[in-house]
């Protein structure tokens, strides 16, 4: 571990084949794994073979405040990420990560 930088320049430090394991895991997730269901509303896995749906049988007004939540909550998430990389870009030291050799 103490090889591995902090930020982002430790995907560089990542060997290729462990690159390569993660893109075919997301190709099959992506590929095999995640089924919409048909003629329903987009992000509906309810079709795939892994369990969703855990949260019962919401109400349709419910379905739609739950996915707007969704989305807002991701769109934080980008806005955080985004915030962390350009932090990292302009002073060169990453933000979250702590690095005992700076």
């Amino acid at each position: 571990m103490a090889d591995i930088p902090g930020g982002h320049d430790a995907v560089f430090k990542v060997p290729a084949f462990g690159l390569v394991q993660i893109l075919c895991l997301a190709g099959a997730l992506e590929l095999g794994g995640w089924k919409q269901k048909e003629g329903s509303f987009p992000g509906d896995f309810s079709a795939s073979p892994f369990p969703v749906g855990f949260l019962g049988n919401p109400s349709e007004e419910q379905q739609l405040k739950l996915r707007a939540q969704e989305l807002n909550q991701g769109r934080a998430a980008m806005m955080g990420l985004l915030g962390v990389l350009v932090h990292e870009q302009i002073d060169g030291n990453p933000f979250i990560f702590f690095n005992p050799h700076v």
